[in-house]
């Protein structure tokens, strides 16, 4: 079995399909501090005018609501995703 995991080394649940993986750069579960699931993802924003970094982060209560935020992301073609391609 393979363990899916981010550039950290982090876990990613098998539950996140797989065509989101590729815009997975970290994968940061934070709930044990009372704060929620955190994703910095490649290639996908909040609006396709973003700006800075923050329009990369994606959150949620717990991995259901992460994956449909992932979901809704739009494609996102600023500098720093670019240099990815």
């Amino acid at each position: 079995m393979t363990i899916r995991t981010d550039k950290d080394g982090q876990i990613i649940p098998k539950s996140v399909p797989a065509r989101l993986l590729k815009h997975i750069e970290f994968w940061d579960d934070e709930r044990c501090y009372g704060n929620p699931i955190l994703v910095t993802a490649i290639g996908l924003a909040h609006s396709d005018e973003n700006t800075d970094n923050a329009g990369h982060i994606f959150t949620g209560e717990n991995v259901k609501d992460v994956i449909e935020d992932l979901k809704n992301g739009l494609p996102c073609a600023c500098v720093v995703c670019k240099s990815y391609d």
